[in-house]
């Protein structure tokens, strides 16, 4: 499969192809000021995709959950492409305050707004309120899969969470695959002539 197929955002962008026509150098990206828009966070909060922690798959019912800005700080920007959910306050081993560590990485979370998310997924956008390039999507081996790299995974992750209350993502704390590594020893096998599979990966 082609790069520019993989990781489609609600513009019809890969994540592979996305910095088309984007500067260079952080120092040129066009200067935006961030959205305040309290609705827009309440109106995602209601959203079944948002009733589980994107890092530990835990329910709203189990844990306390946050509206976690994926590009935060003061220039944090409140538009659906830059929410995820993650669980905070005093919940053990809470996923948010790992946010951007390497408990919970940003190229992990980044793969999970997608994954869960596709609809809501603005890769151009993301850079332009990060200011640069996005860091490569990190994922877990159980994302490994082909369907992890379509779209209709994310649906597949809502509707599993709304039938049995959390999604599984036990496998969290195991290794994390850089996707960009990933996609080049699969297309490596695929070139060979073997069968593609999550396994390429030791």
């Amino acid at each position: 499969m082609k790069r520019e197929h993989l990781f489609i955002d609600n513009n019809g962008r890969s994540f592979f192809t996305y910095r088309d026509g984007l500067p260079g150098r952080a120092s040129n990206f066009p200067q935006q000021p961030p959205i305040r828009d309290r609705d827009a966070m309440q109106e995602f909060r209601q959203l079944d995709i948002a009733q589980f922690c994107w890092g530990c798959g835990r329910h709203v019912s189990e844990v306390k959950l946050d509206l976690h800005h994926i590009m935060g700080g003061s220039g944090r920007s409140d538009e659906r492409t830059n929410f995820s959910m993650l669980c905070g306050g005093f919940t053990l081993n809470a996923c948010h305050p790992q946010a951007n560590t390497d408990g919970v990485p940003m190229g992990l979370v980044l793969a999970r707004k997608w994954a869960i998310d596709p609809l809501g997924t603005d890769w151009r956008r993301l850079a332009i309120i990060r200011g640069r390039f996005l860091p490569d999507l990190m994922m877990t081996r159980d994302t490994l899969s082909p369907s992890a790299i379509d779209t209709s995974w994310g649906f597949m992750l809502s509707g599993a969470m709304k039938s049995v209350g959390r999604v599984d993502f036990s496998c969290m704390h195991d290794r994390v695959y850089n996707v960009c590594e990933w996609y080049h020893v699969e297309q490596k096998l695929f070139d060979a002539g073997e069968d593609v599979t999550p396994n390429g990966l030791t």
